[in-house]
């Protein structure tokens, strides 16, 4: 698929609710299993943990060693980082960006890497119902 068709097909899959999304993807994916595989790692990336719920957050925080995170935020979004402030404590939260300041730049390839183990642990914690992406066409939270 052409690059432009590739974002039009993932535009059009994040409109749609969760249910929606994976009938979609196992219908392509008897046809492209591949295109339904990279379609699925695309709607849910490392960007998108500032629209989980608080709870899971924590969890995945939990599970994922702080070194991974320190190197994952090399790339983070100032909502992540907002994310993370309101879910830990202010003691946690003040040596995590002690620590991530005090490290030094680090190869790319590393912060992808991290980033992407932490993506199989949210994707676990999806699939279990621990973990929520709340986004526009969901019902809040409440």
């Amino acid at each position: 698929m052409a690059e432009f068709g590739f974002k039009s097909a993932l535009e059009a899959l994040r409109q749609l609710d969760e249910a929606h999304q994976e009938k979609l993807l196992a219908d392509i994916a008897k046809k492209k299993p591949e295109l339904a595989a990279a379609l699925k790692s695309a709607l849910f990336q490392f960007e998108d943990l500032s629209d989980v719920n608080d709870r899971g957050f924590q969890v995945l925080w939990g599970k994922v060693p702080e070194n991974t995170w320190l190197m994952a935020f090399r790339k983070a979004n100032n909502s992540l980082w907002i994310k993370l402030r309101s879910c830990v404590s202010d003691r946690v939260y003040l040596r995590f960006k002690q620590q991530f300041e005090e490290s030094g730049p680090q190869p790319m390839r590393k912060v992808i890497e991290a980033q992407q183990e932490i993506m199989q642990v949210a994707e676990q914690l999806k699939s279990s119902g621990h973990l929520v992406v709340v986004t526009d066409t969901e019902d809040p939270l409440v």
